[in-house]
């Protein structure tokens, strides 16, 4: 797994302290001299306003600026190097570091007479955040959040790291030691530092283009089966991550070729998901991910993102399985998105933190809200508690610890008693950023649950949601933007945002049949294409050629462990090429897949890529001829909806109408004025059906058909 995607861990400080301390040898063998001297920075600090995370910092001893070209020409006007911390509100790291150091006043002082402090916050500007998880990896510094970079004046970063100890600690010095020693290397190292920069801008700019055949559904999916765990599911080893994408790509191949194995390293690792405590038992959801390989100990953020994923993977396997342990845990996901993330405009909060005060010690202690002493659980169970710890475990029974299912047993009312216990507990904070493109995420799952599970208000949730994204993350010059916080929206919106909401968009158009629902992906659409696109060379950046100040714009090809920006772009593209016939779409889908292609050689991190590329050749267009409001269309809409078909492209026609030109069902007729569906792939349709049956039998081996597979 490369660097830039192992986020900061319990236990892997180690690692930091290692790579840092390598670093401060060089330097204190090579360099000497006073520390710089400097006044006071006059600058407007940041705004609590545009997030909770900064919210929390605005009262922090460390004078913090927002990330703009005025900070970068005040650093350089100051001569001072940047000092810049990136992080977000659920992150338990940053708030130690902001503790230990940002409202420390030896610490705090330092900082402010020796750099210009700069606080992102990564979710509300994933552009900046991308930008130097990137340029640290390839300098080979150690990543994750909080990110603590030094820069230049320019932005050009040259040291950095994670976590620092306020006191020298296992052969690390201490981060005010630190401090010193980069400011000294800044004074004395200008002219190495902007070689470093040139050199490192290079190496990024060449991975934006690497055109080579895109590898095979199949030949990825064999690539990923060798990294399951077999024993515990999952990829890897300690931290365990979800890789959604991953596992969505491998039941893609599943579904696709029959093979039995696939099929079972997706259901094993859900079903250890869901048992182990990477799940929340008592309230429902998903944390982050599991710093053990057992996912027995979660790291404790509860993030928007990661729910809304697991949503729709978990909802699409039960269309196949059709498993109660499945359906349970998905009801219980979407009672954690309805009841504890929702918002009162219809959006969804981003996260709730990893911290929350301890009812015990009274201090803000990393999974407090959570966590279950085998005392506790019997006070509040009282003669069910003996039973009901037959069923559950905890991984530390005196300590405490989150439970576990030993089976698939399940005791509703006891678990219902815990939640209405835990309730009283002080709660973790909540960010309630409305992030576009999480928020899309979450609508296209709830869509789809909905759908498959016959609940019509989980389809109004996410058309409110919709909705809120479509009429309030708007700038007032009329662009789409990132976050809405405290009525404002800004700033613009970022490849993610355009590309989840146009595939959000186009999910809610084959469930309700609402034709308003392409025009809102046709102008998210053109806005990517007109503000993101690299017409010389292809793909997309990640921020539009208005945004940030970078100096280097990324284009996003790596699942992070959200699918790419540029996954998702060829996913859209292809959708609404399908939908269209605007042969447009379909020829910037392939410049994506022609410019990185070449790159595609660590199947984890790229299998949204690959399943983009499969939906794109092998898209499986279901064409359902009749009114849709009509009795009989019900049942084979059903059909569709509650079947799990990948690369699927869902179009209900009215028997007058006509597809577009080259569509391979473009003049199928009506029989005998009943609902009728075909299914086509490439050119080649099925013959026509009008009982659900007939359809499940057609749906079933046509999505197993391809052109190029094995």
């Amino acid at each position: 797994m490369p660097l830039w995607r192992r986020p900061w861990r319990r236990g892997s400080e180690v690692t930091a302290i290692k790579a840092v301390a390598r670093f401060l040898i060089l330097t204190f063998l090579l360099l000497a001299g006073l520390l710089l001297a400097g006044g006071p920075v006059s600058a407007v600090p940041i705004d609590g306003r545009d997030s909770p995370y900064l919210a929390l910092h605005q009262n922090d001893l460390v004078i913090w600026h927002a990330w703009n070209a005025e900070t970068l020409a005040l650093a350089r006007r100051e001569g001072k190097p940047i000092f810049l911390s990136i992080g977000y509100l659920a992150c338990h790291w940053c708030h130690v570091m902001q503790d230990e150091h940002f409202r420390d006043p030896e610490t705090a002082a330092l900082i402010n007479r020796l750099f210009v402090p700069v606080l992102v916050d990564r979710e509300q500007q994933p552009d900046v955040d991308a930008f130097y998880m990137a340029a640290a990896a390839n300098l080979g510094l150690p990543t994750g959040w909080p990110l603590n970079l030094f820069l230049n004046g320019d932005g050009t970063p040259f040291f950095g790291g994670v976590y620092f100890p306020p006191e020298p600690r296992s052969g690390m010095p201490s981060f005010r030691q630190i401090l010193e020693r980069v400011s000294q290397t800044h004074a004395q190292m200008d002219s190495e530092i902007r070689d470093q920069g040139l050199s490192l801008y290079a190496t990024l700019r060449k991975a934006n283009h690497v055109p080579s055949p895109v590898p095979g559904l199949d030949q990825t999916a064999d690539h990923l089966l060798e990294q399951v765990d077999s024993f515990a599911g999952g990829f890897g080893v300690a931290p365990k991550f979800p890789y959604i994408p991953a596992l969505d790509l491998l039941w893609r191949a599943h579904l696709r070729y029959g093979k039995d194995r696939y099929r079972d390293a997706v259901i094993a690792s859900l079903s250890h998901m869901i048992r182990g405590g990477l799940h929340d038992h008592v309230g429902g959801g998903f944390y982050r991910y599991c710093v053990d390989a057992q996912w027995r100990e979660p790291h404790f953020e509860k993030m928007l993102d990661v729910n809304a994923q697991m949503l729709a993977l978990m909802t699409r396997v039960w269309k196949e399985t059709r498993d109660p342990v499945l359906e349970r845990t998905i009801r219980t996901t979407v009672r954690f998105l309805l009841e504890d993330l929702r918002l009162e405009n219809g959006g969804f909060a981003s996260a709730l933190d990893a911290d929350s005060r301890s009812p015990r010690t009274g201090r803000m202690t990393e999974g407090a809200y959570y966590v279950w002493r085998d005392q506790d659980i019997r006070r509040i169970l009282g003669k069910e508690g003996a039973d009901f710890l037959t069923v559950y475990g905890l991984e530390n029974m005196e300590a405490g610890g989150v439970l576990f299912t030993l089976d698939d047993s399940h005791r509703p009312a006891a678990l219902e008693r815990l939640r209405e216990a835990r309730a009283k507990r002080p709660p973790p904070r909540r960010d309630d950023k409305v992030l576009f493109d999480w928020n899309a995420m979450a609508a296209a799952a709830l869509a789809e649950a909905g759908a498959a599970f016959a609940e019509p208000s989980w389809i109004e949730a996410a058309e409110q949601v919709l909705a809120l994204l479509a009429n309030k993350l708007v700038t007032p010059s009329g662009i789409p933007a990132h976050v809405l916080y405290g009525g404002k929206a800004a700033p613009i919106a970022v490849l993610d945002d355009l590309a989840q909401g146009a595939l959000a968009s186009l999910t809610l158009y084959e469930v309700t049949g609402r034709k308003s629902y392409l025009t809102t992906t046709r102008a998210w659409l053109d806005r990517a294409r007109s503000a993101h696109e690299d017409t010389e060379l292809g793909g997309y950046f990640a921020s539009p050629h208005d945004g940030a100040p970078l100096p280097v714009r990324l284009k996003p090809m790596l699942d992070h462990p959200n699918p790419s920006g540029n996954a998702l772009m060829v996913e859209a593209l292809a959708r609404l090429y399908y939908l269209s016939g605007d042969t447009e779409l379909r020829q910037s889908a392939d410049r994506i897949l022609e410019t990185f292609s070449g790159s595609l050689d660590d199947s984890l991190v790229h299998a949204a890529m690959v399943g983009a590329a499969d939906t794109l050749a092998e898209a499986l267009q279901l064409v359902l001829v009749g009114k849709r409001s009509a009795p009989d269309m019900a049942p084979l809409l059903n059909r569709v909806l509650r079947t799990d078909l990948p690369g699927r492209i869902l179009l209900v026609k009215a028997p007058e109408s006509r597809l577009p030109k080259g569509h391979p069902a473009r003049d199928k007729p009506q029989l005998e004025d009943r609902a009728t569906a075909y299914v086509c792939r490439g050119q080649v349709c099925s013959l026509p059906v009008t009982t659900s049956q007939e359809l499940s039998d057609v749906l079933r081996d046509m999505r197993r058909f391809q052109t190029s597979g094995k």
